[in-house]
């Protein structure tokens, strides 16, 4: 006795397909992170040598709030170890998935945070570049 029904095709016809187009835009995420991450670390460089700022801050905070949420998505967690049939095979690749799993609990609180984040960074980054606002510099 079959477990699917005989015409079941699963996740490659329409409108199915657009589900698997979420792992794509995963590794774009990827790719746009690395862009983020970039400019977080040059946020560290000011005219007068290394320091920190508010911006400085802003940018890292962005960053990794954009990092987690890509994490936490079950697209990652699938790439991690959801594709393995036997865990005790890889204890690591287990121990990765369980982490990734407990994330992907809070993926939507996640996206919340780190979309108001992003709107914050934003509008912060635009009165800096307008001269509205001075970026308070730590050290």
């Amino acid at each position: 006795m079959r477990d699917v029904a005989k015409g079941y095709t699963g996740e490659t016809r329409f409108p199915f397909i657009l589900q698997n187009i979420h792992r794509y835009f995963f590794w774009l995420s990827l790719v746009i992170l690395v862009f983020l991450w970039w400019d977080a670390i040059l946020a560290f460089r000011f005219p007068d040598g290394v320091g920190i700022g508010v911006g400085t801050l802003v940018l890292l905070l962005n960053a990794a709030l954009l990092t987690l949420y890509s994490i936490s998505c079950h697209s990652c967690r699938h790439l991690c170890g959801g594709h393995l049939d036997a865990f005790h095979t890889r204890p690591a690749k287990y121990s990765l998935w369980r982490t990734i799993s407990r994330l992907n609990e809070r993926h939507m609180l996640f996206a919340w945070i780190s979309l108001i984040w992003v709107g914050l960074t934003d509008v912060y980054v635009r009165l800096l570049s307008m001269g509205v606002i001075r970026d308070l510099r730590f050290f």
